[in-house]
């Protein structure tokens, strides 16, 4: 009954189906604004570097400066990044829609993103760069033209280099086993990921600035990592592919394919300090080559209830995501 309730809900027409997952997902997750003061103090110091490892994710300080919004408040900052995530959803949406010709694959793409960490790392941290990270991703794997996945790739790498390397590396080992041809992207998109951080490096040479390397920070930060992942269990777990590790454990056809999806995000996510975030960004790309494969290769009936069961599983479960220390806010509760 609830199955065949899930099918006559999806079967609406594509405005309410689209409005009813959007309503889904933000009422799973909550929303939030994110803001620091040092965001600030590098978008005032820009054009100039700072020497913050943060200061190399460089997209929403030059946009803010050009836009005049650096006066060193968060109001500025929340407002620019609520269009900018707003409209990664709309881009990811339209690519998800002109990738795959059939309603019943459209709408398995669209409920298993939904469902997933994807959204909940874009809601509760309205004004991170992650939104641009996030989009990239997806411009990489859905995109088929390869000026768009070069633009995807500079998106990833002019926001978090090391992060990008990650995914890249975990979405080419997904590939190799599941569609080769998905190799064709990540090559591009790790070269246009090389050019982003020789630009930034010489953008700091020019200026004589020393940046601080994320890498650096991984001593400073092991034991309060270890100890918050640790701290966070199983919730950490379920927080990587939140309602959508139905999914992940339905369509990974060999423990392979699960290994090399998961392996390389999940190092990352014990050994740095930011929990769900850090996971959903190195595992972006890989996941997203996962759907698109499932999409075309799944029998049609056995898509459909995939579907189905996970926007039931999307409504029955929350949104969450671990941070610094292993809390897990409650959606709309602890978001504030």
């Amino acid at each position: 009954m609830v199955e065949r309730w899930a099918g006559r809900l999806l079967d609406q027409s594509r405005t309410v189906v689209l409005a009813a997952i959007a309503v889904i997902a933000v009422w799973r997750t909550g929303m939030t604004a994110y803001w620091q003061p040092l965001q600030y103090e590098i978008a005032e110091a820009f054009p100039r570097p700072t020497s913050s490892y943060r200061g190399g994710a460089v997209l929403s300080p030059a946009l803010m400066t050009l836009l005049g919004l650096d006066d060193g408040t968060d109001r500025g900052w929340f407002a620019i990044h609520l269009v900018i995530t707003v409209a990664a959803i709309f881009v990811v949406g339209v690519l998800v829609w002109r990738r795959f010709p059939t309603p019943d694959q459209r709408w398995f793409v669209l409920v298993a993103l939904a469902g997933s960490s994807y959204p909940v790392t874009l809601l509760i941290r309205i004004g991170h760069y992650d939104v641009w990270f996030l989009l990239g991703a997806g411009i990489v794997v859905l995109a088929r033209s390869w000026p768009a996945v070069v633009a995807g790739g500079l998106l990833m790498g002019l926001t978090n280099v090391e992060q990008a390397i990650i995914a890249l590396m975990t979405l080419a080992a997904v590939a190799w086993l599941i569609d080769r041809s998905i190799l064709r992207s990540a090559g591009i998109a790790a070269a246009s990921v090389i050019c982003a951080w020789v630009a930034i490096q010489g953008w700091y040479a020019a200026y004589d600035v020393e940046q601080e390397t994320r890498a650096g920070l991984l001593g400073r930060n092991f034991d309060a990592a270890w100890r918050g992942f640790a701290r966070a269990l199983p919730i950490q777990v379920f927080s990587w592919f939140s309602a959508a590790w139905l999914v992940v454990l339905t369509v990974c056809r060999s423990a392979w394919i699960f290994i090399a999806l998961v392996a390389l995000p999940a190092l990352m996510a014990i050994i740095t300090v930011d929990g769900t975030r850090v996971f959903v960004a190195c595992v972006a790309p890989a996941f997203l080559a996962i759907l698109v494969v499932a999409a075309h290769e799944v029998d049609e009936l056995a898509l459909q209830r995939l579907t189905r069961w996970t926007l039931i599983f999307m409504i029955l479960t929350p949104g969450v995501s671990t941070f610094v220390g292993g809390g897990v806010p409650l959606p709309w509760i602890d978001y504030t």
